[in-house]
């Protein structure tokens, strides 16, 4: 590695590790990265316009895709094959991401304890007790008088507003018990 820029200290605060650099791919410096969060890492570097990988520091997404079972990822700061290859099993890590997840097309993020409302009913079916599943697929997490349930928070009868989710007309057996 030519040094460059390189940075010794650590990623920004709130960054996220995803992923490890593999080896290199063509002779512009593009390089592969093996995913190790398994859940939204792809996602998160697809989304990112910055990343932070260990020993080369801050960079400008150029182009990320899937290459078989690997990525193939692309940085402004790294034009050669000799620097892609000065990087092997560096961590690639992206900025937070929080508008990905939980949210909307709103970009509505449902705070724990919003109730839930199924159609018009004058009462809650539940509350919100979190997000889980990834940034492109959230699932809302809702507590339930019989027990636990996720919702996908993209489905097209799924509502976040300021106060509530409300839920229009859901697939049959959605909200069952297991």
């Amino acid at each position: 590695m030519d040094g460059a820029g390189a940075s010794s200290s650590g990623p920004p605060e709130g960054y996220v590790a995803v992923g490890r650099v593999g080896r290199s791919h063509g002779l512009r410096g593009a390089f592969r990265v093996r995913i190790d969060r398994p859940l939204g890492g792809a996602e998160l570097l697809a989304a990112a316009e910055r990343v932070w990988i260990d020993g080369l520091g801050d960079a400008r997404v150029v182009s990320f895709a899937p290459h078989g079972r690997d990525h193939l990822l692309s940085v402004d700061r790294v034009r050669r094959v000799e620097l892609a290859k000065g990087l092997l099993h560096a961590v690639v890590h992206v900025p937070p991401s929080p508008d990905a997840i939980g949210t909307d097309a709103s970009g509505a993020v449902p705070a724990p304890g919003t109730p839930v409302y199924l159609d018009d009913a004058p009462r809650p079916i539940g509350t919100v007790e979190g997000v889980d599943g990834t940034p492109l697929q959230p699932l809302l997490r809702i507590a339930t008088a019989t027990g636990p349930r996720y919702l996908p928070a993209h489905a097209p009868y799924v509502r976040i507003d300021d106060d509530a989710v409300r839920l229009s007309d859901p697939p049959e057996g959605l909200l069952d018990e297991a």
